[in-house]
């Protein structure tokens, strides 16, 4: 599967020169205005507007909008970090603060989530989405729990992705109860978060441990 998205990704021949800061320069602008807008509504146009280029030249590097979504998705800063924090085994009951940290304090520069708002948006509307959303899962989640003694490895990595991208999609995409939210002290919703997920991280899931219903 992995083999599959990365030939995806490199499916388009990379130009030299000014050639390929043209391209960086659209892929730069296409993770803007795929965060801002979602997948539907954003257009090829659109891109090229903002990135002052004619849309047929976004066209001519990336084919479709789909193969240039795709290839705008690279590994957020917030996935690059949840992998740091999941392979550092010592920091083990520093987990839950730490990814917590990665989450909330971030997010209160504008635009730190882009990418990883962008993957959530096109995730909930699009196949293509779907693929790339799983990819980083695959990544950066569960392969931070390969290797570590806990159980049910799979569990807490899916678990951690739900609280993740719950947190995301709630705070900053659909913004609910934003107003509230503000007037909460941020070091309670710090450690209320770290709580969480520290318990989907370390909590006891062997089956002989617990009462039977």
């Amino acid at each position: 599967m992995h083999e599959d998205a990365n030939d995806t990704r490199r499916k388009r021949g990379r130009p030299k020169g000014k050639g390929a800061e043209t391209r960086a320069k659209i892929l730069t602008v296409a993770r803007t205005v795929f965060s801002e807008n979602g997948f539907e509504r954003t257009t090829i146009r659109g891109i090229g507007e903002r990135a002052g280029i004619d849309p047929s030249l976004v066209m001519q590097y990336f084919g479709t909008k789909e193969q240039l979504f795709i290839e705008s998705i690279e590994a957020p800063p917030l996935m690059l970090s949840l992998h740091v924090v999941l392979s550092d085994i010592e920091a083990k009951p520093e987990w839950g603060l730490k990814i917590a940290k990665a989450i909330l304090e971030p997010g209160e520069q504008a635009g730190v989530f882009e990418e990883t708002k962008a993957i959530i948006r096109a995730a909930a509307s699009r196949p293509e989405g779907v693929g790339n959303l799983r990819l980083l899962y695959e990544e950066y989640i569960v392969a931070g729990f390969i290797g570590s003694d806990l159980a049910y490895p799979h569990l807490r990595a899916t678990m951690l992705a739900a609280v993740i991208i719950g947190v995301l999609f709630t705070n900053d995409i659909a913004a609910l109860s934003a107003a509230e939210l503000r007037n909460v002290p941020a070091p309670v919703r710090m450690q209320m978060l770290a709580d969480i997920i520290q318990s989907i991280l370390i909590s006891n899931l062997d089956p002989s441990a617990h009462d039977t219903v």
